[in-house]
């Protein structure tokens, strides 16, 4: 209600004044045209000038008066206007200390719900339960998640972990383990990147293949052993270990039993030739094929079970 009032206070006062001044303006257009012009001088007895309505043009004791009652109607809109702001302020300042208060209420609950999510194959949930349960030391809002995310992929089997609230009083855990594709040692595996991640003991994954060599050339015998293995999968045959020795010369053992020695240079090249002669002449009788030497230019050796050694050529 105020504020219709003021505009139209405003609105009323504002066309008188800009009657007067326009009023005002026409009257000293009028005189000032007539002084000037030489006709008008003459004729300065016919020039009327149209005094303004009574209701505008008040006598010199309204005209100093009318400006001083506007200024005490604005200040008293104003102080009133001021006096309901601050008001509405503070009863605004109460509603919002208490919704404060009922959110400080809220996050300031421990946590009760914890989802965790991932494919479970090396990890089990037991264990990740626990690593959550050594940082759950505060409520829901105290809780560090990056510091919580860096604990859980302490763990030798995660490879990410990711860690969100949920409103009011819940979390979801996301683990998304290691993939191993092979044994390092006995106390180690490598993933499909070809890193070493190193554990206590690596006897559950004895049905992965073993590599043995430099820590260093983990990746490159990770790489060579996955186009190793697309190779002879077209041939029912598969690699069950690698090692490389401290001279770089590679020794592949298949799961067939049998043991190819390839050398220092030209693996993937030297594995050809050996599938080559494989389809041609020791496929019959690969169950007595023992060894096979590729480290001859343009040839290889057989060693069979029965201690006989047999030379073939490569073309």
């Amino acid at each position: 209600m105020i504020t219709d009032h003021l505009y139209c206070v405003f609105g009323k006062r504002d066309v008188n004044v800009r009657a007067d001044k326009k009023s005002k303006t026409k009257s000293k257009s009028v005189s000032k045209v007539a002084a000037k012009s030489p006709s008008n001088v003459r004729r300065s007895k016919r020039v009327s000038v149209k005094p303004a309505p009574r209701s505008h043009v008040r006598g010199a004791s309204g005209r100093t008066k009318a400006p001083l009652v506007r200024l005490g109607q604005l200040w008293f809109l104003f102080k009133w206007s001021a006096l309901c702001v601050v008001l509405a302020g503070g009863y605004m300042s109460v509603n919002w200390q208490a919704a404060l208060d009922r959110v400080s209420m809220s996050v300031s609950r421990p946590i009760a719900n914890i989802s965790i999510k991932g494919d479970f194959q090396w990890v089990g949930k037991g264990a990740i339960q626990e690593l959550i349960a050594d940082k759950l030391n505060g409520n829901f809002v105290d809780i560090n998640l990056l510091e919580l995310k860096q604990h859980l992929e302490l763990n030798p089997w995660v490879k990410a972990a990711s860690v969100q609230r949920v409103w009011p009083d819940g979390m979801v855990v996301e683990i998304r383990e290691q993939r191993p594709i092979a044994r390092w040692g006995s106390s180690a595996y490598i993933n499909e990147s070809g890193t070493i991640i190193e554990i206590t003991g690596n006897s559950q994954l004895a049905h992965l293949p073993i590599f043995h060599g430099d820590e260093t050339l983990s990746r490159q015998i990770t790489k060579t052993y996955v186009e190793m293995t697309e190779m002879l999968s077209g041939h029912g045959m598969s690699i069950v270990g690698i090692d490389v020795d401290a001279t770089m010369a590679w020794t592949l053992s298949l799961a067939s039993g049998i043991e190819i020695k390839m050398g220092q240079y030209d693996s993937i090249a030297k594995l050809r030739n050996f599938l080559l002669v494989y389809e041609q002449q020791l496929a019959q009788v690969q169950q007595q094929v023992k060894t096979v030497d590729m480290r001859y230019e343009g040839g290889l050796a057989v060693a069979w079970v029965n201690d006989v050694v047999a030379a073939a050529q490569t073309q």
